[in-house]
């Protein structure tokens, strides 16, 4: 499955596209007191926006910064788990890296686990280091 966006749009219409896309994911995660956290409903939909879009770096670095919780929601848990793996899969083997997925490899090792978890986390973590 691809995980970049579309491309309806080129050039300057790609950049001004991304950075509304981005600056509204962001808006979303950094400011929770505007949309109320405690319905399932639109934290699932925002994961799988996320998850969608995981192609975008600053978009996989935004789905870190709420990944912890979203693992820790027995809800949520199934979908956090597809997010994780678009994300360890969308980060590219570069050198040198981004900037950016410098920044969410050490988010991502920064993550609490459930026990339940620790497993999947490090079959994944072992893949994104081999590419």
């Amino acid at each position: 499955m691809n995980t970049n966006p579309k491309l309806r749009y080129h050039g300057k219409s790609l950049k001004k596209a991304l950075t509304y896309i981005t600056n509204t994911v962001s808006r979303r995660i950094l400011s929770p007191t505007s949309f109320p956290s405690y319905q399932s409903k639109n934290n699932t939909s925002l994961i799988l926006t996320l998850s969608r879009l995981s192609g975008v770096p600053l978009i996989r670095l935004l789905a870190t910064i709420s990944l912890n919780s979203y693992l820790h929601s027995p809800f949520l848990a199934p979908l956090a788990r597809d997010l994780f793996v678009k994300i360890t899969r969308s980060i590219s083997p570069s050198s040198p890296p981004l900037a950016s997925d410098m920044l969410i490899t050490i988010s991502l090792t920064n993550l609490r686990l459930k026990s339940a978890h620790v497993q999947f986390y490090i079959d994944n973590m072992v893949a994104m280091v081999k590419r």
